[in-house]
């Protein structure tokens, strides 16, 4: 069981992040997990734990669910998560630093 004295790692964050931003993008698009399960080339179950942050995400998965969505590079999606990730990654680098 988790400690909820502890904040979550960074790896965890990310996932979570990804699969928000992923599950936005989606919405956005008007597709179901489904649809964009079989534009992407993999599972309903993937496409559902992925947007969950429970998986981590190789990067061939990644390009397949960018290209599902209809994008051709991932710029955007990166731009975004970029934008919402880096104060995580400054706190995490802070961190490692003082230990």
């Amino acid at each position: 069981m988790e400690n909820n004295d502890q904040q979550p790692n960074f790896d965890e964050v990310f996932a979570d992040l990804v699969g928000k931003v992923i599950r936005k993008y989606r919405i956005k698009q008007g597709m179901t997990p489904e649809e964009l399960a079989k534009s992407s080339r993999l599972t309903t179950e993937q496409i559902n734990q992925i947007e969950q942050g429970k998986v981590d995400l190789e990067i061939l998965t990644f390009y397949r669910i960018i290209h599902g969505l209809g994008y051709e590079s991932p710029e955007t999606i990166f731009n975004e998560i970029d934008e919402i990730i880096e104060p995580h990654l400054i706190k995490e680098i802070e961190m490692k630093k003082k230990g």
